[in-house]
């Protein structure tokens, strides 16, 4: 690196307050078509295999140079001190904090998508798009009132794995007309099974 590296040390920065307004804020992370992703093996995994584009790297500066802390590609790269680091990642020992863009709603033709509705724990949500992504599946529906996909939280619980499907909201009717967009794409009827703990397994139009 040439020259000496600037240190962001004011939490009133306003990279540091888009990066706070980003955690905090559902209809911000939407306008920005951006999350958060933290901790520096998180962001290296997911950066390592190709599963983000970052837009934006925190790091600690810790006297390191660059490709001493082996930092991932991004767009833009900030250094900050550990007290703003925490104030921004809202808990102490973080080294890295991304901005991550979030993927399109659509990746082409669809077949396998798993929904949840009425979930409003990040841990449920999660897990669920976690096995989602490792079964393969092509993609995800929550409901629109639910826990945001894209909330700190959830990306945390998934290991990232909401940024590596197309998720889309929206309620049972919204639900309904997925499954007609998948049936006319693959030109046969798409069958959606819902799962409820009271009514049991049931197929969707019997559930409406």
């Amino acid at each position: 690196m040439d020259g000496p590296r600037k240190v962001v040390a004011s939490m009133s920065h306003p990279t540091i307050k888009h990066f706070v307004r980003l955690q905090q804020d559902r209809v911000y992370r939407q306008q920005q078509q951006s999350t958060v992703i933290d901790g520096r093996r998180m962001v290296q995994e997911l950066s390592g295999c190709g599963a983000i584009h970052i837009k934006h790297l925190l790091c600690v500066a810790a006297g390191l140079e660059v490709g001493i802390l082996g930092l991932p590609g991004a767009d833009r790269v900030s250094f900050v001190t550990p007290e703003v680091m925490a104030h921004v990642g809202m808990c102490k020992g973080l080294r890295q904090i991304a901005e991550v863009q979030i993927p399109p709603a659509s990746n082409g033709r669809m077949q396998h998508v798993v929904a949840m509705l009425g979930l409003r724990y990040p841990a449920n949500i999660g897990n669920i798009l976690r096995s989602a992504l490792g079964l393969g599946w092509d993609g995800a529906f929550i409901g629109a009132s639910d826990m945001d996909p894209y909330s700190s939280k959830v990306v945390r619980a998934s290991r990232g794995a909401c940024l590596q499907l197309p998720i889309r909201t929206g309620d049972l009717v919204s639900l309904g007309a997925l499954a007609q967009e998948l049936g006319d794409a693959a030109s046969a009827p798409a069958r959606i099974i819902v799962a409820d703990c009271a009514a049991g397994a049931v197929p969707l139009p019997q559930y409406l």
